[in-house]
């Protein structure tokens, strides 16, 4: 990152581009560049590129709703924490080792202790201005806190800016959502439950003097109506805030004076009077449409490209949909397989086997499946073969991108 010291000037200049940064008192500067917009969306050659940007997008949109769970401290940071916060997310969503690249999940409610302890502040630090322990518990169950401050003595336990008079501390407590990769909409996104409308909730002590410090004191908060499914985490929050007292004789709150950290953070639980089925998301895998006459078709393992895995689905119309990376073998085929040419005239065309009429009795089969097709771009799907012990089906494979 170049820093311009002698020179100084901010905008554009030819390739180069000089702006400020929240948290530096320097001017950086950047030089454009880089791949067009058109080849990072289409050329094959950014393929994993465009994965790493979906899961980047994802933490990106996760720390925003992070940082809206402190919503009442944020104008005490006396940096940009956007940056750091979605550093956690991603690091979050490393710990996922079960989906494959582009469709990890951010699921902070399993790794708590990644976000616990993140500071808002660079140069003054709560832990640099209270200097002792907050006692503080949160109740997931009830979606509730309660904080224990100790006494507060002048330079003992007590280091506030001797530039201000007053002081009062403050917590929030706020949901955070975990993030999930929705293939019908190409993106990640919260639970749909949640809504941008669920604010944190806030609480705060009376003043104090600054010079004289303050008696133990003690906060209690609550949300007041938990969430319908335990996909979240609740972000218990404390700050010190300054003041002064006005001419008039009211206290008047210093604007980015003062320092938050995340003191606190657990996974949250359902809500006991809320019916899941009506609240919770759809499923994560796009079925095809199947004849109104004919069951739906299943599958019970989902396939990615270039590699075998052995299945057990249920056909029904000789197509099917798979996904992912995952195996499962099941001993027998239960039901009788239909056959039925894939009408379609992006995919590549296929005779079915003779062979896989109608069977008068169940029987035993080994399926394998294989990639047999092309990828098409404009219906973002895989064409496929299913071998078996008696011949092969062709299947369709539809993967969101």
């Amino acid at each position: 990152m170049a820093l311009l010291e002698g020179l100084t000037f901010t905008g554009s200049l030819g390739d180069f581009s000089a702006y400020r940064m929240r948290g530096s008192d320097k001017i950086v500067m950047r030089k454009k560049g880089g791949a067009r917009r058109d080849e990072i969306r289409n050329s094959p050659a950014f393929a994993t590129a465009r994965l790493y940007m979906t899961e980047f997008g994802g933490c990106s949109r996760m720390g925003k709703h992070v940082r809206q769970s402190m919503q009442q401290l944020r104008d005490l940071a006396d940096y940009n924490i956007s940056g750091p916060i979605n550093k956690i997310m991603k690091v979050v969503q490393k710990q996922d080792e079960a989906n494959e690249l582009g469709r990890r999940p951010i699921v902070l409610s399993n790794h708590t202790k990644l976000l616990e302890g993140f500071c808002l502040n660079q140069k003054y630090t709560l832990d640099s201005i209270l200097r002792t322990s907050i006692v503080a518990s949160v109740d997931a169950a009830t979606g509730s806190a309660h904080l224990e401050i100790p006494r507060l003595l002048r330079d003992i336990n007590f280091f506030p800016n001797n530039r201000h008079t007053l002081f009062r501390i403050e917590a929030t407590l706020g949901v955070a959502p975990n993030f999930t990769f929705n293939p019908k909409a190409g993106e990640y996104q919260p639970p749909a439950w949640y809504t941008n409308n669920r604010p944190s909730v806030c609480t705060y002590t009376d003043w104090h003097s600054a010079l004289e410090g303050a008696q133990a004191m003690s906060l209690d908060i609550a949300l007041g109506e938990l969430p319908p499914d335990a996909n979240y985490s609740l972000v218990l929050s404390v700050g010190i805030r300054f003041g002064f007292t006005s001419n008039k004789g009211n206290v008047q709150e210093v604007k980015r004076a003062g320092a938050a950290k995340v003191v606190m953070v657990l996974g949250g639980k359902a809500s006991e009077n809320v019916d899941l089925g009506k609240n919770a998301n759809g499923p994560a895998t796009e079925v095809m449409p199947t004849p109104a006459s004919d069951p739906p078709a299943s599958t019970n393992a989902e396939v990615s490209p270039g590699k075998e895995a052995m299945f057990q689905p249920d056909f029904s119309y000789g197509r099917t949909v798979i996904e992912s990376s995952t195996a499962i073998e099941l001993p027998a085929l239960e039901m009788p397989l239909k056959t039925s040419p894939v009408k379609s005239s992006r995919l590549k065309k296929e005779k079915t086997s003779p062979s896989l009429a109608r069977p008068e009795a169940p029987r035993e089969n080994t399926l394998i499946y294989k990639e047999s097709g092309r990828v098409d771009p404009s219906m973002s799907s895989y064409y496929w073969t299913m071998s078996t012990t008696t011949g092969a089906i062709p299947v369709v494979c539809y993967s969101a991108r």
